[in-house]
């Protein structure tokens, strides 16, 4: 069974894609709806979650946790859902 977010290469082996590049992400052409409070929190925490992931040894995803992290106090809903 395949994984979400995951293929196979050539040699049986499992490669990630990435569901995130900074090519395709354009936050001033952005139209989704601001955060409420609840989602917010949340967002809040999912950044700071990835902060730690990078601390403890994930350098892979530092850029784009530095790209979403730029956008804690006013965050936009499809932000948040770039984060899950």
């Amino acid at each position: 069974m395949i994984e979400k977010g995951m293929s196979f290469a050539t040699n049986g082996k499992k490669k990630a894609t990435m569901k995130f590049t900074s090519h395709s992400y354009r936050p001033e052409l952005e139209s989704s709806e601001y955060c409420d409070e609840t989602f917010h929190t949340l967002y809040q925490n999912f950044i700071s979650m990835l902060r730690w992931i990078c601390e403890l040894g994930r350098v892979d995803m530092l850029h784009e946790t530095f790209l979403l992290s730029q956008y804690i106090e006013l965050s936009l809903l499809s932000s948040m859902f770039m984060t899950l």
